[in-house]
């Protein structure tokens, strides 16, 4: 269970791993994680009440075409830990033509998103977002790195 935690932290560099669906049938903290980071967000970004309200829309896609990525990945992952010695060449190729078409339309998402969110926060809060999402990883990391010391 552990393993899959920090798995699972490890990840949120790339994605949201915030979705419904998953979140709840995969680790039943999802939640409380999301409840930190909105906190952690709103704390670090100190956003007026207009700010919060059109922010928050904007953000939780992001997370949510986010999530689909990271989804992606994972799946392009266990495709290759599952069957990578009876593919064949071709299917490699083809794996990371996927892998790298999934990177890019990160990337587009990010451009696509970072121009939404200049719409709704000045540019300071977008930088300052970027950081702090790395922060709260950071602090993630931390967190869960005292709680495995203690056991």
């Amino acid at each position: 269970m552990k393993k899959l935690i920090l798995i699972a932290i490890l990840f949120l560099s790339a994605s949201s791993l915030f979705a419904q669906h998953h979140s709840k049938k995969d680790f039943p903290g999802w939640d409380a994680i999301k409840n930190q980071k909105i906190a952690f967000l709103t704390e670090q970004l100190s956003l007026t009440p207009e700010e919060a309200q059109n922010f928050w829309p904007v953000y939780n896609m992001l997370e949510s075409e986010r999530e689909k990525i990271w989804h992606e990945k994972r799946d392009l992952e266990d495709a290759f830990h599952n069957d990578s010695t009876t593919m064949t060449d071709a299917q490699f190729r083809q794996m990371a033509e996927k892998y790298a078409d999934i990177h890019l339309r990160e990337g587009q998402i990010m451009k696509e998103y970072n121009d939404k969110l200049l719409k709704v926060l000045p540019a300071n809060k977008v930088v300052t977002l970027y950081f702090t999402e790395r922060k709260f990883r950071s602090y993630l990391m931390k967190e869960y790195q005292r709680k495995h010391d203690k056991d």
